[in-house]
């Protein structure tokens, strides 16, 4: 389980892409700079221009991240 707040730490870093696993679908969170991420979720990519969008869209399901963030399986960079 991973805490929304360490998720927000992590990605805002801007080191790498942050890959999970939610519901047996593969998603990322890939931070080119403080405005512009690309969310990944199920073959659907969209790119948004705040952490605060990030962690609130609801793109995983129809859930944001913040909400799903205790159900991640993490597959990459963390």
């Amino acid at each position: 389980m991973i805490q929304a707040s360490k998720l927000k730490k992590r990605i805002l870093e801007f080191a790498t892409l942050v890959g999970f696993e939610y519901m047996g679908k593969n998603g990322y969170v890939d931070p080119f700079n403080e405005n512009s991420f690309d969310l990944f979720f199920d073959g659907v990519t969209v790119n948004v221009d705040s952490i605060e969008k990030v962690m609130g869209l609801p793109f995983f399901d129809g859930k944001s991240l913040s909400e799903i963030c205790d159900k991640l399986i993490i597959t990459e960079g963390m």
